[in-house]
């Protein structure tokens, strides 16, 4: 129920009419001219002015009688077609302050005090009711919203312009006009059962007095202690899933809570979706900081120097530790996981054996024309060569194996240094032991196993076997040559 204001008390009042009209002029600042005087002000025509070159000024005057002021407008250069640069930027509409003068009104106009430039120019002698500032407008048309009876008002001009050339005052035309009594207050209990927006209208024996828009809320009390209670939470280290529920929640809550037709429901879902977020604020990211080290490690290393057993082991956990690493939802046992199972296959890594001198000498070994040398001597250097090669292939080789390397190394150049050149005193082959010669022209990577017989690369087992028939077939030939040696001494 809304109680109405009492009208009857009202009296009819004329707020139409500019009650400056040919306002009694006190006095003002500066030197005017006759036809740009303070009066031009209040002769109700927009083409006359009063004008005076300066960056401020002031104009004091006085009306008929005391009036309630609600609403002044001033006009300013572009209301009389001149640039809007010439529009007066700051100025004020003030009323004589009789305390400071020591009178009421009316002694004041009665006094020489009236037209005493000291007194009138005085900024303590004078209360502001309205102040404009940053105006750029040719005509300004305001509302005094704390009205004040009084018959002495002072223009006070603070900036003339609001460019940077031609300062000069230029008031073409100012008016003055009542204040409506019409109270604009209500008192009263307005129900309504729903949220919405309302239309409220004040009618008094059919004629409209106000007309206001009502808006219906929901209780928003607990929301509001919800979203306070959420913004002084620390959401700083939580996984990014939970910071977007809460970011999201916070979003909804706010908007519901500036929603003036919310409804009951949507206000408790907006206060049970923030208080699920603020739960889940427990779920804190991992650090990764050893993860993000043990990353730089193993991306770093170089398969080609590291044995092929257990390299895929390491490729395997990188992936997943970066994966991890880049995953916003990671929480301290997922990181844990990843970083122990990194920091194991880095372990698991094993260097390869150093293979370089032995890949030398095979390119010195390759380049050999067996078939200058005898067949007994280019059996045992076949037998040192293919073992060497296996030795070569074998990529599951690692540092605690350099020694196979060393001795297929060592195996080899004993053979190459063993070859013996064929001679024209050498007998010719026979038909009979023409496979003992067939040495010379077979490929030098195959030894006298068949292909079946051959050892396989990585078994280190049939390369020591190997290893000691190509040693045997040196030892025997070292023989062989000593006896010849011998012979033909």
């Amino acid at each position: 129920m809304v109680n109405e204001p009492d009208m009857s008390d009202v009296p009819e009042v004329d707020t139409e009419t500019n009650v400056a009209l040919n306002a009694r002029i006190l006095g003002g600042s500066g030197i005017t001219g006759e036809a740009e005087t303070y009066a031009m002000m209040f002769d109700g025509s927009v083409q006359t002015k009063w004008c005076v070159g300066a960056w401020s000024g002031w104009a004091a005057f006085a009306l008929d009688e005391p009036e309630e002021i609600g609403r002044w407008v001033s006009m300013h250069a572009q209301a009389n077609g001149e640039p809007q640069a010439y529009n007066t930027e700051d100025f004020e509409l003030q009323v004589l302050n009789t305390e400071a003068v020591g009178m009421t009104e009316e002694e004041f106009l009665a006094s020489d005090s009236a037209t005493n430039s000291s007194i009138l120019s005085n900024d303590a002698n004078w209360i502001t009711v309205d102040h404009v500032t940053d105006n750029t407008a040719g005509t300004v048309d305001r509302n005094i919203e704390e009205t004040t009876e009084a018959q002495v008002y002072r223009l006070k001009i603070n900036r003339s312009i609001n460019g940077d050339q031609y300062q000069a005052v230029r008031l073409q035309e100012l008016e003055l006009y009542r204040a409506d009594p019409t109270p604009r207050d209500y008192e009263g209990i307005l129900e309504l059962d729903n949220p919405g927006l309302y239309t409220v209208n004040f009618i008094k024996n059919g004629t409209q007095l106000n007309t206001m828009q009502v808006a219906v809320s929901a209780q928003k009390v607990l929301l509001q202690a919800a979203i306070d209670y959420a913004a002084a939470q620390d959401t700083t280290d939580v996984i990014d899933s939970v910071k977007a529920m809460y970011d999201a929640a916070m979003a909804n809550a706010q908007a519901v809570l500036a929603n003036n037709t919310a409804s009951e429901e949507e206000v408790w879902d907006a206060i049970d979706q923030l208080m699920e977020a603020c739960w889940s604020l427990g779920f804190i990211k991992g650090d990764k900081t050893q993860l993000d080290n043990l990353i730089t490690v193993a991306e770093a290393m170089d398969a080609d120097k590291y044995v092929a057993d257990n390299w895929q082991q390491l490729v395997d956990a990188l992936a997943n530790a970066q994966a991890v690493y880049e995953d916003g939802d990671a929480m301290q046992g997922d990181v844990d996981a990843a970083q122990e199972a990194l920091l194991q296959a880095i372990l698991a890594q094993r260097y390869k054996a150093d293979k370089s001198i032995l890949e030398e000498l095979l390119n010195e070994a390759n380049a050999i024309d067996t078939t200058k040398y005898t067949a007994e001597s280019v059996q045992a250097f076949t037998a040192a060569l293919k073992a060497a090669n296996l030795v070569m292939e074998d990529e599951s080789l690692s540092v605690k194996e350099q020694a196979v390397v060393d001795e297929a190394e060592a195996t080899l150049r004993s053979a190459m240094d063993n070859l013996v050149e064929t001679s024209a005193e050498d007998p010719k082959p026979s038909d009979d032991n023409k496979d003992d010669n067939t040495s010379s022209t077979q490929d030098p990577n195959k030894g006298p196993m068949d292909d079946n017989k051959n050892p396989a690369t990585g078994d280190n087992t049939n390369l020591m076997v190997w290893f000691l028939l190509a040693a045997a077939s040196v030892s025997a030939l070292a023989v062989v040559v000593l006896r010849k040696s011998r012979k033909h001494a």
